[in-house]
């Protein structure tokens, strides 16, 4: 620190600044980086650029006040996580509940972290649930910060979807889910609740109706969802991942993956599928997003009878599936495997088309058709205006198709013409997708790799 003001006003000590005599506090970054302070706009303390920059801890002397604005650079934050909780570096507790004795709503006013509205918002949850883990709640402080969130958000900010707040590593059940695993959005806008405030309030009518006031309704409808491992995949966090998703907003936990599932029942026919008479509805291969709320199934069995298991699941969660090469004994002119697909759409107000692609090269590489397409004529939508879905055979393709849009698979490229797929030894790839019908672009897609034989066309 280059100059002090008189009666040690402003004092930097290692990494920690004191403010030690009571006055209103001014602070001024400089053009030239370097911080100028005054005590009740008198004589200036400057603090050099790299003091400044070094500074990691505040403390405040009685009666010392920060006027606004209230601007700190440099804040790091740290996630939740196995290592411990979210956490704020340096730690502004001491500036924030200086601001704090005149209100959340002041300090959100008043300080800017790092430049951004986002920094300062995680700053002060940081704050709020620093005091609420020692068993202080500041619940009405909890509902205006997330107002302001909303407000935020409403501007075009970035959700705190991949923002951990809260977080249990797994315990000694069977699942590896962590016990508990909340983003800061949820956290921030599950104290929005109707539930939530009406509960917490009960005893302060006037208060509750005051919050009630500020929160918009649909916000107030959207559910708590706390991140608990009982919760995950449950109705409460159905509801927040659809809510988010017709909000535009993005986060980690949209899909859910079953390799083993019961289709959902809007794609059943009783106990069976709509194609057919002896098609099972579980064990199938399952990416549900939740928030778009769309399923997409994908199985590969014995042609006419049980699915085969997963061979192994890849990195990617591709499962892959080693099946009998040759022809079916019920019809050697088709191959002895199957591949079913059904695409459903559960949602009350968001509408899909579906693509489901095979792979025509029978080799290790990859080379994508289409072979069903919901905004095609030539497709059998079973016509429940829910679920598009079918059984097919790889010989349907082994030879030019005209339902391909590629000619059929090539068991020699490097040959003139196409050498049709004798149902032997190759590697194919399927996928199904489902796209916005309205935008065009892609939702959820489910892929599955299959192995004929011992999977090496040529060897």
């Amino acid at each position: 620190m280059s100059r002090t003001a008189s009666k040690a006003t402003v004092t930097v000590s290692g990494n920690t600044i004191h403010f030690a005599q009571a006055g209103v506090y001014t602070i001024e970054h400089l053009p030239s980086g370097h911080v100028q302070i005054k005590l009740d706009g008198g004589k200036a303390t400057v603090v050099k650029a790299a003091d400044w920059a070094a500074i990691n801890g505040y403390s405040f002397g009685p009666g010392a006040i920060l006027a606004s604005p209230v601007v700190v650079d440099g804040v790091t934050f740290t996630e939740a996580g196995p290592g411990g909780p979210f956490e704020v570096s340096p730690n502004l507790d001491a500036v924030i509940g200086n601001l704090f004795t005149r209100g959340v709503d002041y300090v959100l006013a008043n300080l800017t972290v790092n430049g951004s509205r986002a920094d300062s918002i995680k700053a002060v949850w940081d704050y709020l649930d620093d005091f609420y883990v020692a068993g202080v709640q500041y619940n009405e402080a909890f509902v205006r910060l997330g107002v302001a969130y909303v407000a935020y958000l409403d501007d075009g900010g970035e959700p705190f979807t991949f923002v951990t707040a809260k977080f249990i590593a797994d315990g000694s059940d069977s699942d590896l889910t962590p016990e508990r695993n909340q983003s800061m959005h949820d956290n921030l806008l599950g104290n929005l609740t109707a539930g939530a405030i009406n509960g917490r309030f009960a005893a302060n009518p006037a208060l509750r109706d005051e919050l009630l006031a500020l929160v918009p309704n649909e916000y107030e409808t959207r559910q708590l969802y706390e991140g608990t491992d009982g919760q995950a995949g449950g109705p409460r966090h159905d509801n927040v991942r659809a809510f988010d998703y017709d909000h535009g907003w993005d986060r980690p936990d949209f899909v859910d993956r079953d390799y083993s599932g019961l289709i959902d029942p809007l794609a059943r026919n009783g106990g069976e599928m709509h194609y057919g008479d002896g098609n099972p509805v579980d064990d199938w291969n399952i990416v549900r997003h939740e928030g778009a709320q769309v399923e997409l199934g994908l199985k590969v069995k014995h042609r006419g009878g049980d699915e085969y298991a997963e061979y192994s699941i890849g990195p990617d969660g591709v499962a892959v599936y080693q099946v009998a090469a040759g022809g079916s004994p019920s019809n050697a002119a088709r191959a002895e495997w199957n591949f079913d697909f059904a695409a459903t759409d559960f949602s009350a107000d968001d509408d899909f088309t579906y693509l489901v692609e095979l792979d025509v090269d029978p080799t290790a590489g990859v080379l994508w058709s289409t072979v069903y397409s919901s905004a095609r004529p030539f497709d059998s939508d079973v016509g429940t205006g829910s679920t598009f879905q079918n059984s097919s055979n790889v010989a349907f393709y082994a030879s030019p198709n005209p339902l391909l849009e590629r000619p059929g698979i090539d068991m020699d490229p490097g040959t003139a013409g196409v050498q049709p797929y004798g149902l032997g030894d190759a590697t194919f790839n399927i996928r199904l997708s489902a796209f916005d019908a309205d935008s065009g672009l892609l939702v959820a897609r489910n892929e599955v790799q299959v192995i004929v034989g011992d999977g090496i066309p040529f060897g």
